[in-house]
């Protein structure tokens, strides 16, 4: 679906990680659909100069958005699943969950 699959060439994926990259160099937060392909190259490209990222998934829990949409949690330094009528959040650096 969309930047998260299909075929994409090498050259595109190092354009999206240079963009991640570029990102957290001038200190800016990367907000991502939280999903595999061209999002997450751009997470890894922000965690590799130590950057801050945030992941928005369409699941209802951290196992839907692994299980039922086959997309990364790692490198993410926060994971927002969506709940019914609320929103679930997970930071990955203090493992608490939030909820509202």
């Amino acid at each position: 679906m969309g930047s998260s699959g299909g075929d994409l060439s090498a050259e595109v994926r190092e354009k999206a990680y240079r963009l991640g990259e570029t990102i957290a160099e001038h200190d800016a937060i990367l907000i991502t659909g939280g999903c595999p392909g061209l999002p997450y190259e751009a997470v890894r490209g922000a965690k590799a100069k130590g950057g801050l990222v945030v992941g928005i998934s369409p699941g209802l829990s951290v196992e839907e958005h692994q299980g039922k949409y086959n997309s990364p949690v790692d490198g993410f330094d926060l994971l927002i699943s969506r709940a019914v009528a609320s929103w679930d959040v997970r930071s990955r650096t203090s493992g608490r969950a939030i909820s509202s």
